[in-house]
């Protein structure tokens, strides 16, 4: 009887990893959704702007800076929104 028990505690406990990794893989989905939604956002945002900086030669590394910034920013943004 002893060893039917261990048997059923570890499908039991199979079910529920199984269930807690489905989980897991949903919520990681939606977060990558909804930050590749920001991104897009985002994206639309400054792109007029930066292609017409990237037109004049003297704006382009602060343009590269401003981009770089922008992103580490909303990557923050959405760290701190997740927790």
């Amino acid at each position: 009887m002893g060893k039917y028990n261990r048997v059923v505690k570890r499908c039991d406990d199979g079910n529920k990893l199984t269930t807690d990794l489905m989980s897991l893989i949903s919520e990681r989905a939606e977060l990558e959704k909804t930050f590749s939604k920001m991104l897009k956002n985002w994206s639309k945002k400054w792109s007029d702007y930066v292609a017409k900086c990237m037109r004049k030669k003297n704006d382009r590394f602060f343009v590269v800076i401003l981009i770089d910034f922008l992103f580490y920013s909303l990557f923050l943004k959405h760290l701190n929104s997740v927790q």
